[in-house]
């Protein structure tokens, strides 16, 4: 409303508080200044409320269609090099070094529509390492790509680490909330589960689904475990279970878990605009760690994108630890050095090397409530204090997983656990991100 309608309404109540304080004194012998003095602050009084909440309501009109539109422009112009319109077969036959760099999210202080097209202007100005940046990790996806279209080992890897540890999808089976069941897709894949699954992937269907870490015992949410899920082209959620084994005999898990990896930290990225705030844990499966030329890659991402640091944490299993190669201590070095965290999970043996996992970089570990109760009903609580003490001398917070419901949890709060994961806290759910086609559901 313009400042002349606004005082045209001032006038016009102006006059009624007049006419109203003559009839006053006329009628009932009130004083009609006074009358009318009170008529008109009312009025006005009136007249700034309703002006405050009809400006309120345009500005969140006016800021929803402005998150919209940068949405819209972030998912167009946002770093995902696998799209659908990208031809698979293409990407396989160029070579890296002469595939066109995905386009940069548009920054806060450029034009809202600068971001709708990838302009001659913007790509001139864009920083010479930058472009090259984004250039090496399409190179990276394109490189893991081309393995699913292979049948063996990918380098670096002996057999088809049927005799491994297990892939995260085997060690921590994911009960999917919010999504499509993906009995659908289990029926579809039929003979060729790998065929859907390198469909999937090169289509960029992949979801971040997060379930929570909470304090306790004040039960708030303070970090979030990542799991990266594919759907097929109808949304239902492809399950680990159909297409492991295949995986295995063809000697292809590390590639899928490494792709799965990478995608992962490319959404927590995307999510890393929208909240500095979240912490999340992202698992590297035994198959990672064996593909030396992978977690080269990996790190050298993750080293040219610090901003991560103080929101992913690194999680690995006590057991893949243990059968980590050599070289791996110097990988996790440059990470911690970055500014990068470390979370061991599957704790089977609580004789812990305190100092070393400090020293390394190691903020926490997770065991299993079953076995911290299995310790308790064993008379040995004793024992569970002491570790706790010593955690916290280390600075290493304990995380007990697999809480499963108020009588487990009731046990275990006597001995000051600092977090909880489980299902009485919540599932794992898609995470809530316009930019992440076919998600649903929350995370928070």
């Amino acid at each position: 409303m313009t400042p002349f309608a606004h005082g045209v309404i001032a006038v016009a109540y102006g006059l009624l508080a007049a006419g109203i304080g003559f009839v006053a004194h006329a009628v009932f012998g009130e004083p009609p200044f006074l009358v009318a003095v009170s008529v008109f602050l009312i009025c006005a009084l009136l007249h700034e409320v309703l002006a405050r909440r009809a400006t309120e309501k345009r500005l969140v009109r006016s800021m929803t269609a402005l998150k919209r539109a940068y949405d819209r422009i972030e998912d167009q112009a946002g770093t995902t090099p696998m799209r659908p319109s990208a031809a698979p077969v293409a990407a396989r036959q160029s070579p890296p070094e002469t595939a066109e760099p995905p386009r940069i999210a548009p920054s806060h202080n450029q034009p809202a529509d600068a971001g709708q097209e990838s302009s001659p202007a913007r790509n001139e100005s864009a920083a010479p390492q930058d472009a090259a940046a984004d250039a090496a990790e399409l190179g990276v996806l394109q490189r893991l790509l081309e393995t699913l279209q292979t049948v063996g080992p990918p380098k670096g890897v002996e057999g088809d680490g049927s005799d491994g540890p297990a892939a995260p999808s085997e060690r921590t089976p994911l009960r999917v909330v919010g999504g499509v069941d993906g009995n659908a897709a289990e029926d579809k894949a039929g003979s060729d589960p790998l065929a859907m699954l390198r469909e999937s992937l090169e289509q960029d269907r992949v979801d971040l689904y997060l379930q929570p870490i909470v304090s306790l015992p004040q039960r708030k949410r303070r970090f979030y475990e990542c799991y990266s899920r594919v759907r097929d082209a109808e949304g239902a959620v492809l399950r680990p279970g159909t297409y492991i084994g295949p995986a295995k005999s063809a000697g292809l898990l590390t590639s899928i878990d490494n792709i799965l990896l990478f995608r992962c930290l490319q959404l927590l990225g995307k999510l890393h605009r929208r909240d500095s705030t979240a912490v999340f844990f992202c698992n590297l499966s035994a198959n990672t760690l064996r593909d030396d030329d992978f977690v080269r890659d990996i790190v050298t991402y993750m080293q040219r994108h610090k901003e991560l640091a103080s929101n992913v944490v690194l999680e690995v299993a006590q057991s893949d630890m243990a059968d980590a190669p050599d070289d791996l201590e110097a990988y996790f070095t440059k990470l911690r050095d970055a500014g990068y965290r470390f979370s061991m999970d599957g704790v089977s043996n609580l004789d812990l090397d305190m100092p070393g996992l400090a020293e390394s970089g190691f903020r926490s570990v997770k065991i299993a409530a079953k076995l911290l109760l299995e310790l308790i009903e064993a008379g040995q609580g004793a024992a569970v204090r002491t570790l706790k003490q010593q955690l916290d001398q280390h600075g290493i917070d304990l995380i007990v997983e697999r809480i499963e419901s108020e009588r487990m949890l009731l046990d275990l709060l006597d001995f000051n656990i600092d977090y909880g994961q489980g299902y009485l806290f919540g599932e794992p759910r898609p995470s809530k991100d316009p930019g992440l086609k076919g998600s649903a559901g929350s995370a928070g």
